[in-house]
């Protein structure tokens, strides 16, 4: 990888972990062009303007939801082995958290979409074998959609711990075992 490949990289993974943690408003080539030691000339030569850069952004996450779905298809359980991906996977989740918080831009749309539509199937199917729910689908993706969105409205760079993670999926359990075992 040359030179030009290298510094296209640095500025689209500054630019990613940035929007994982702040949002798009964050994106601006100043702030980052200091941060990298680069020049906005830098910036602009790579991208040529910020909707080519978040457009490169958004590819690298689908490329990413791909990659965390072959990850989570290997896992055996959620805890500890989920709980282990989805931290190594951190930024990529936080990043996701941000589309969905701004997900009335069309574009931001279709790409949690596209990535949720890649990551959903392997993780669905381990969610419904870990709480016992395989017999039961329906009820099993209903809940699943449910919890998903409470899990990234929680989700913060400060919480995204492996203890959060295990007690997140402790709760669900109980919560799973109280509607099974409550009388209608």
């Amino acid at each position: 990888m040359g030179i030009s490949a290298t510094s296209k990289d640095s500025w689209l993974e500054a630019g990613y972990e940035l929007f994982a943690l702040e949002g798009p408003a964050a994106l601006q080539v100043e702030p980052q062009a200091r941060k990298l030691g680069r020049s906005k000339s830098s910036f602009y030569h790579h991208f040529g303007d910020m909707g080519v850069f978040q457009q490169a952004m958004l590819e690298r996450h689908l490329s990413q939801a791909r990659l965390l779905a072959r990850r989570e298809s290997q896992c055996a359980n959620l805890d500890p082995e989920l709980i282990q991906v989805l931290l190594e996977f951190r930024t990529d989740l936080l990043f996701s958290r941000q589309l969905r918080f701004h997900n009335a831009e069309p574009s931001y749309a279709r790409c949690l979409q596209e990535a949720s539509a890649a990551i959903g199937p392997e993780f669905w199917a381990l969610w419904a074998r870990e709480m016992d729910l395989a017999n039961r689908p329906d009820v099993s993706r209903a809940l699943y959609d449910r919890l998903q969105d409470t899990f990234f409205l929680q989700l913060s760079p400060q919480n995204l711990t492996e203890e959060a993670l295990r007690q997140f999926f402790q709760q669900v359990r109980q919560l799973v075992h109280s509607l099974k075992t409550t009388p209608v």
